[in-house]
């Protein structure tokens, strides 16, 4: 699965403006989209689909970002997707931490049959209790 930061993350992690645990995180869904380092906020890619809040979260011994898969219902098939990590601020401002685009295998994330898509990230090797999955490693 791809998983590429965003420069905005390192910003928010260095000023001491971020808490993984208790920070509202949040997966956007995009159709269409294309990763930009630079980009800050959800508005500088587009307007996502759906949102969908990410539970779960903890910290790995190594600093990685643990937290429960999401899902997004209703989902077109035939359709390229991407999910965008972000930081909730409120009033239409997610800043943005970390991109997912493919699986595994390298393949784009799509759906054969209109449905549910669920993004379950690689399962951290000892996970807690709500079996986590590795949102961003370091």
């Amino acid at each position: 699965m791809a998983n590429a930061k965003y420069d905005n993350l390192t910003t928010l992690m260095t000023s001491g403006w971020f808490d993984w645990t208790a920070d509202p995180i949040i997966a956007l869904l995009f159709a269409g989209a294309t990763f930009d380092t630079t980009n800050v906020v959800a508005s500088d890619i587009g307007l996502p689909f759906q949102q969908a809040p990410v539970g779960g979260r903890s910290l790995a011994a190594d600093g990685s970002f643990l937290g429960q898969p999401v899902s997004f219902n209703a989902v077109d098939a035939g359709v390229d997707l991407q999910v965008v990590l972000a930081r909730d601020e409120g009033g239409n401002r997610q800043s943005l931490l970390a991109w997912f685009d493919e699986d595994d295998a390298g393949h784009p994330f799509n759906l054969v049959n209109h449905g549910t898509f669920i993004l379950r990230p690689p399962v951290a090797a000892d996970p807690n209790p709500t079996q986590s999955c590795i949102w961003v490693q370091f």
